[in-house]
């Protein structure tokens, strides 16, 4: 696959274009293409794109691909207060509890942005480790 056309769905997700993403990944380009460490599912998720998350999760994105800085799509969205596409990551198996080099969680971020109601959906499904806060 060449760097072009993994570069090309990296900017798309950056853009949220779901129209040329689903172009590119109907010519086969690999929905987890990495690029400077991140997917298209990071950036998308990133930029607060859900649309294009949803796609790329429909093409069976990975949502649990780390970085050198350990940094997962979930940690990037709730970061940056984005819900939506927390809850749908978070649907789609992303591990809440995966913390980023500064020590954060999904969770964490959730916590802190006062997500009661997510938090208490999340604590349900996935209660926290022990010694975990």
């Amino acid at each position: 696959m060449s760097r072009g056309l993994k570069k090309a769905l990296i900017d798309a997700a950056d853009r949220g274009d779901v129209k040329r993403i689903q172009e590119l990944l109907d010519k086969n380009v690999k929905v987890d293409s990495v690029v400077e460490e991140w997917t298209p599912i990071m950036h998308a998720a990133f930029h607060g794109h859900l649309e294009a998350v949803q796609l790329l999760l429909n093409h069976q994105a990975k949502v649990n691909h780390i970085t050198k800085d350990d940094s997962t799509a979930i940690n990037l969205a709730a970061g940056r207060g984005f819900w939506d596409i927390v809850r749908l990551l978070e649907q789609a198996g992303a591990n809440v509890h995966h913390k980023n080099l500064k020590g954060k969680s999904a969770m964490d971020y959730a916590r802190h942005a006062k997500q009661k109601h997510l938090l208490k959906e999340w604590q349900q499904r996935h209660p926290e480790p022990e010694g975990a806060s």
